[in-house]
């Protein structure tokens, strides 16, 4: 496999911005740092896409990755995958928050710097976000958005389809009342994971029931609180599925605090498998969506319309894959 900027900064012993910074010439870096990351990016033959560095010579090397997402495990690995992509083609990726700035997002297509921007959840499916930046004709990439069209290119997994998965699991297990613990509705992927969920229920003849369903905010915090209210029932579910590993995490925690045993007693599953999930206790069986991969691709698909912006757009959709830890078990 080709080095990547992370292998570059692990190399070095540096930050993966520090690497961004050194490969992009940019100033501020100490003279023995950015000798230290041009070694390691030597000896790992990392080198950046020259096409791609004089393409953006004509205009802005600007892209940016809007998020206003409560999950930073989420954050952090889109981060990490656009950014190194971004490093490797000679683009700068500026992150824009707009839980911490809702004003950002005006301020940014009103300066008119971004080559483009990338755009994940809840963002990726904003009517308004998506109508500015069409009208201010600025090339944009949605990753994860509920369905594809013709607005922008994106990049997702079938999320339907994997927690329909994830629940036939639980239901081989034995298992007929299931919690599911959701994101917020207003993020497609939540409403797409609750048909998966409804979907499978509906295959094996198990009727739904909306009071073993809690609306979370993809954080442990919420995980642990609609854990609680699941757990409080007079006939409590046998198996959560939370649909985000922050969220499942903190479901265990709760469990754990009442003396409920996971897998023994209880099962706990839950959905991306980011670094959370394989260093809790018990690891957490989880959905895989590759979640730098989608970034990195979504970064290439911007480029392709930056260049093209008369195409038509492409939309891709990667595997995903169910990961079989210690936390789920049979019915107890």
């Amino acid at each position: 496999m080709n080095a990547t900027i992370i292998d570059v900064a692990n190399a070095a012993g540096v930050s993966f911005k520090t690497v961004s910074r050194v490969l992009n010439g940019e100033a501020g870096v100490r003279d023995k740092t950015r000798e230290k990351v041009q070694l390691a990016a030597k000896e790992l033959n990392f080198t950046l896409n020259t096409a791609a560095r004089n393409l953006r010579r004509r205009g802005s090397n600007l892209i940016a990755l809007i998020i206003s997402n409560p999950s930073r495990s989420y954050i952090d690995n889109i981060q990490i995958g656009a950014m190194d992509w971004c490093s490797r083609n000679g683009f700068h990726l500026v992150v824009e928050d707009f839980r911490a700035q809702p004003s950002g997002f005006d301020d940014l297509i009103r300066g008119g710097e971004m080559a483009g921007v990338i755009l994940i959840p809840p963002m990726s499916d904003d009517p308004e976000i998506i109508t500015k930046l069409t009208g201010q004709n600025i090339p944009f990439v949605r990753i994860a958005p509920e369905t594809a069209n013709d607005s922008a290119p994106s990049v997702r997994i079938d999320d339907q389809a994997a927690a329909k998965e994830m629940t036939q699991k639980l239901i081989e297990l034995g298992h007929k009342r299931i919690g599911l613990i959701t994101g917020p509705n207003e993020f497609g992927v939540s409403r797409n994971r609750m048909a998966g969920y409804r979907l499978a229920l509906d295959d094996a003849a198990i009727k739904y029931d909306s009071a073993l369903v809690r609306e979370g905010a993809f954080s442990y915090e919420t995980g642990q609180s609609c854990a609680a209210r699941l757990l409080s029932m007079p006939n409590p579910p046998t198996a959560i599925f939370a649909s985000n590993d922050d969220m499942a995490a903190g479901a265990i925690a709760e469990s754990y605090k009442r003396g409920i045993a996971v897998p023994s007693e209880l099962t706990i599953v839950g959905y991306d498998d980011v670094a959370v999930a394989s260093v809790i206790s018990p690891p957490l069986t989880t959905v895989r969506q590759p979640l730098k991969d989608m970034a990195a691709r979504a970064a290439e698909l911007l480029l392709e319309r930056i260049r093209n912006q008369e195409s038509a757009p492409k939309h891709d959709v990667l595997p995903h894959r169910l990961i079989l830890r210690a936390s789920h078990g049979p019915r107890a």
